[in-house]
């Protein structure tokens, strides 16, 4: 999420149907906005959006899964971004990817219950990177975060967060 105005922010949502959409939620910076609540990072939830003049505007948005042991922990905070970063670095908008997001999903859901960070982190970049054809599937991968930003060349953001933390 990014702030577009005094009260509107730009998101990125990943859509199993869509794929990526980036959306204008508008007044979510309001403290009297229904959306703000629901609208979380990291969180699973239905929305409903409207296109005007060739942006999305997000209309509604209800909360289906958060995982707040997510939202709790730092290091977990960490690993969710940089699943969602290579997710968002490495998709294009409006295709669909149901592979990703069921993977996106059960990552997440994994995260939030373990204490493994990572090996999940691995198994969860090394996935995305054989699904889009960057690595062959059955040869060893010693360092994934290398061959995605090779792909998407550029750094990871996330990379550098992680190592500060830890």
């Amino acid at each position: 999420m990014t702030s577009y105005s005094d009260s509107d922010m730009r998101v990125v949502i990943f859509s199993r149907e869509k794929g990526k959409i980036v959306a204008l939620a508008k007044g979510i910076k309001k403290l009297s906005s229904r959306k703000r609540g629901n609208l979380q990072s990291f969180a699973h939830v239905r929305f409903q959006m409207t296109d005007s003049q060739g942006l999305s505007i997000l209309t509604e948005v209800s909360p289906l899964e958060s995982y707040q042991s997510i939202q709790s922990d730092l290091s977990k905070i960490t690993v969710a971004y940089y699943f969602c970063e290579i997710v968002t670095k490495m998709t294009q908008e409006h295709e669909s990817y149901p592979y990703i997001f069921d993977l996106l999903q059960e990552s997440l859901r994994t995260l939030a219950q373990t204490t493994r960070l990572k090996t999940l982190r691995r198994n969860f970049a090394s996935e995305i990177l054989v699904h889009l054809g960057f690595w062959p599937e059955n040869k060893p991968l010693q360092d994934p975060d290398r061959v995605i930003e090779e792909a998407i060349e550029r750094k990871l953001s996330s990379v550098r967060v992680g190592r500060q933390i830890q």
